[in-house]
């Protein structure tokens, strides 16, 4: 009967290792365009304004990040990637079908990127200056123009001295040459005022500043028990992921990005499991714009970038890990498993437990076991199999003597089989429920079938009815007992029992 639980336990680490997928690479798309400090700013701000005088940022809370991504995807769906916009459209206020937005930024520095009075009066009085150069140049051309016509008209050099010409004309040409002069004059001035403007612009000016650390914010929105659907950061199945990264050309863009495959918890159970892991480097394109008769702002942009990820590539549990050298540590994301199967570890409440072994400390159930009920224990554990037919969010169930609801009463519910382990594990097996307690402990009830020898009513005349013949030699039957015991984690009780730190 070894060799029968031996070969199970093999089956089972086959069947766990199967579950491993190769690795390859997990981004679908990734995509990068400018935004601009106007598009910033106007996008921004979703629940409340914000000026030179404030120091909240354009995107400060998920509310904010879902708006702005909206209203860009609306104005600027033709730049989007088809696969990225469609995913924002479908995704965005509602986060079905397993999706979910994982948002980064650099925050901004609010001082610079409003400016202040100083540097919107610094930037009119330019645009006014530059305005005022550009009549007057377009005036040149046209004197310019005038003067080139008349001297081609058949009039030389030699001849505009000559009182051949006529006085009008002499006249007319020197107003034109003055004119000329003056303007070039002026244009020089006016260029000189600029060059100043800009010198005093850059300590003043409207520009992107972003700071060295990085802010995150999961967009995704669940109904929780008897609360209204709201954020939440628990990432429950979701397999349809989309990074945004704002902005960071020196620093977030240049964050590695990872995604990790998490053993289960029927392969913990098991002790088979086994982890991919796969990553990747992100790089982003820098990006130039012009301006036209405005002071000159390389920092008036700023870089966005998607990327979205193989929804075939995420399996359940999984983390995302974004790691970058401004970051005292790595930013993680848990993609938690809705578990239908589960295995536990136990004993007969009936036989093998007493009262004083339990303890309630802080709404949480203990077991203290000294040395000889350790060994009790050890002769007479079961090995249950779970099945949840409603489902169970295992990270997120918690203890039932605390006042929260953290799932439905329904995931906490099992259908529960079970075999004793030991060198005969059909000598028992039971068939029942199962009800979580906690995260580790469950309460288990049912029909328990136990093999026993039959009574003997006649010996064979001339044998010694000795006790060891009676048991070689008795016929053996089942006897069905109402069943009812007390379950662990199989770790857990490994740690219980002193077999595991």
């Amino acid at each position: 009967m070894k060799y029968a639980f031996l070969t199970l336990s093999t089956f089972f680490f086959i069947l766990a290792g199967a579950q491993n997928v190769e690795q390859r690479d997990f981004i679908k798309v990734q995509q990068t365009f400018k935004v601009s400090l106007a598009e910033l700013t106007t996008y921004g701000y979703g629940t409340s304004s914000a000026g030179a005088n404030s120091s909240r940022q354009p995107i400060a809370s998920e509310k904010d990040a879902e708006i702005f991504l909206d209203k860009l995807v609306s104005n600027r769906r033709k730049d989007f990637n088809v696969d990225v916009a469609k995913h924002l459209e479908n995704s965005l206020t509602k986060y079905a079908n397993g999706s979910a937005i994982l948002f980064f930024q650099q925050p901004f520095d609010t001082k610079k990127l409003f400016g202040g009075p100083a540097a919107k009066k610094i930037n009119d009085e330019y645009k006014k200056i530059c305005e005022e150069a550009k009549v007057l140049k377009n005036s040149l051309t046209e004197i310019q123009k005038k003067i080139k016509e008349n001297i081609q008209g058949g009039t030389t050099r030699s001849a505009i001295v000559s009182t051949q010409l006529s006085p009008s004309f002499v006249s007319e040409l020197n107003q034109l040459r003055n004119l000329e002069a003056s303007y070039l004059s002026q244009i020089k001035e006016l260029e000189t005022k600029m060059d100043q403007l800009k010198a005093k612009f850059d300590e003043a000016r409207d520009q992107i500043v972003q700071e060295e650390k990085i802010e995150s914010f999961v967009l995704n929105k669940e109904k929780r028990m008897d609360s209204d659907v709201e954020f939440s950061n628990y990432l429950l199945e979701k397999d349809d992921i989309l990074l945004v990264l704002l902005g960071g050309e020196n620093g977030l863009a240049k964050s590695k990005i990872k995604l990790e495959h998490l053993p289960t918890s029927f392969e913990i159970a098991l002790n088979d499991l086994k982890d991919l892991a796969v990553a990747t480097g992100v790089k982003l394109p820098v990006y130039a714009d012009d301006n036209n008769c405005k002071i000159p702002n390389p920092e008036d942009s700023v870089a966005i970038s998607f990327i979205y990820l193989k929804k075939n590539k995420i399996r359940f549990p999984s983390l995302i890990t974004l790691s970058n050298e401004k970051l005292k540590s790595d930013l993680k994301f848990d993609i938690h498993e809705k578990t239908y199967l589960g295995i536990k570890v136990g004993v007969s409440v009936l036989a093998n437990v007493d009262r004083k072994q339990f303890l309630l400390e802080n709404d949480e159930l203990t077991i203290k076991l000294d040395s000889v009920q350790k060994q009790e224990w050890k002769a007479n554990l079961m090995a249950f199999f779970e099945i949840y037919p409603f489902g169970r969010d295992v990270d997120r169930i918690s203890s039932i003597f605390k006042h929260e609801k953290s799932v439905p009463f329904t995931q906490r519910i099992g259908i529960a089989a079970g075999i004793r382990i030991s060198n005969d594990p059909l000598q028992t097996f039971f068939t029942g429920f199962s009800i979580a307690l906690t995260k580790e402990f469950s309460v288990t009830f049912g029909t328990a079938f136990n093999k026993v020898p039959e009574d003997v009513t006649a010996l064979p005349v001339g044998e010694n009815a000795t006790l060891d013949y009676l048991k070689k030699n008795a016929a053996e039957e089942r006897k069905m007992n109402f069943y009812f015991g007390l379950a662990i984690s199989p770790g857990g009780m490994m740690k219980l029992l002193g077999l595991k730190k």
